[in-house]
């Protein structure tokens, strides 16, 4: 397990934290495996009004970016699939449970603390050796703004005084290097990790 983090409840912000981490130690993985909860994925009833199928035309927050990273999704499609995934789960939940009532640990903030010194135990003897000895990661490029990617992303229209609206708030666009103006153009605004937020054109 390259990396694990607590939150208060799961969410894509919990996810672009998660995937930064295990970025930061491992690299971008090749490939992720997932069941398809909602951050991961948009679905949709099948013709037949079946089992519910993957709306690939539509992309997450997260979707998005692990795309971005050229990141393959691989989704459990069936309840054995999704099983697997549980058990792996359970086995880790089940023994950082009784850890973390050792360690005394009673916050959020404890518990993550811990868990940089669990997770190479853990590691250590519960990991199985990976039947293809090839890299499942990629080195970041350093090139590559990972905060940019990892982050909650908008397109929006500026008006003509050179304003966006965000979610109740009024961004105001200082001119820049090769425009004065930028009003009637269509911008992304992106909400980082950090709280800070970014308005990019033409990147």
């Amino acid at each position: 397990m390259p990396y694990a983090l607590f939150r208060e409840q799961e969410d894509t912000e919990g996810y672009f934290r998660l995937m930064k981490g295990i970025i930061q130690r491992r690299g971008i993985p090749l490939a992720l495996y997932s069941d398809r909860y909602f951050v991961f994925c948009h679905s949709k009833k099948s013709e037949s009004g079946g089992v519910s199928v993957i709306d690939r035309s539509k992309l997450t927050q997260f979707g998005r970016a692990v795309r971005e990273l050229g990141v393959t999704q691989i989704f459990a499609m069936s309840p054995e699939a999704k099983g697997r995934i549980e058990r792996a789960n359970g086995t880790f939940q089940d023994r950082l449970g009784s850890e973390l009532r050792l360690a005394g640990a009673k916050t959020i903030d404890e518990a993550n603390t811990f868990l940089q010194t669990f997770l190479p135990r853990f590691n250590e003897r519960f990991g199985v050796p990976a039947a293809q000895p090839e890299p499942s990661y990629r080195p970041l490029d350093q090139s590559l703004d990972i905060d940019g990617v990892l982050c909650f992303k908008e397109r929006r229209s500026v008006a003509r005084d050179n304003t966006v609206q965000y979610y109740g708030k009024t961004l105001q666009i200082f001119p820049g290097p090769d425009r004065h103006s930028y009003a009637r153009t269509r911008v992304e605004v992106q909400e980082r990790l950090d709280g800070r937020l970014v308005v990019c054109h033409q990147g």
